[in-house]
């Protein structure tokens, strides 16, 4: 059966069975899985044991390798190879398979509908917090944006999807989270002005890019970008028209 990691979540699956690890096997696990490349011995070490000393680093890796090998029930799920330690091809990791996906999927007039499927399944699993233990975890921080930036390119690629399909209220609940993953993300702010506009709701409209252009002064003493700034001037000027 086909080994499963899960960078999101911190799950790990032979087929459908859940396998249950330590805290310290699972972060090894986890730093295996965030590169499909091989890491070197004092890569892993400076990164799960930055306290300790050569030697001792190099032991604690020695040995949790060959526990969590044990635990996994398959000794070549983890390749030592010269370079360093890898996790075997054949692996699955959901984040990489999720940026791959989305490396695939590029923006098209017409999506086909597994496409969306996957694109809002990426939403909803990347979008979630960071669980325990993986939140204590200094070191999966720039894992963690990866995995927002899946979350936010899947949010985009759907709010757009939408648009194009007049669905206009699926297009704001996309903003919407973009918005609250991150307030300073023009973006979303612009995909959920858009909506409001393209619903016919140029009040709704105006209101949210006030919104933003009063986050954004007092955030960073700066302005919307002037296309923002157009795009509601001229569905002002439209309208009172």
């Amino acid at each position: 059966d086909t080994l499963s990691v899960s960078l999101v979540t911190g799950a790990v699956r032979r087929g459908r069975i859940p396998i249950t690890l330590a805290e310290g096997e699972l972060a090894l696990l986890l730093a295996l899985a965030r590169e499909q490349r091989s890491q070197s011995v004092p890569e892993l070490t400076d990164m799960l044991w930055p306290d300790h000393d050569e030697q001792s680093a190099v032991r604690s890796l020695q040995s949790r390798i060959h526990r969590l090998r044990g635990r996994l029930g398959d000794p070549s799920a983890i390749e030592n190879l010269a370079q360093g330690y890898r996790l075997r091809p054949g692996v699955v990791v959901d984040l990489w398979h999720a940026e791959h996906f989305l490396r695939q999927v590029a923006p098209v007039k017409t999506m086909q509908a597994s496409a969306v499927v996957q694109l809002d399944a990426l939403r909803h699993v990347f979008g979630t917090k960071r669980p325990t233990p993986l939140a204590s975890w200094e070191w999966y921080g720039p894992i963690e944006v990866r995995v927002a930036a899946v979350a936010r390119t899947a949010r985009l690629r759907l709010g757009e999807h939408w648009m194009r399909s007049g669905d206009h209220k699926a297009a704001l609940d996309c903003a919407q989270e973009l918005i609250a993953a991150d307030d300073l993300d023009e973006a979303g702010w612009e995909l959920s002005i858009r909506a409001h506009l393209g619903a016919g709701s140029v009040s709704e409209g105006q209101r949210d890019f006030r919104a933003y252009r009063e986050l954004l002064a007092r955030e960073l003493a700066a302005e919307p970008s002037p296309s923002l700034a157009a795009l509601v001037h001229s569905e002002r000027n439209g309208h009172a028209s």
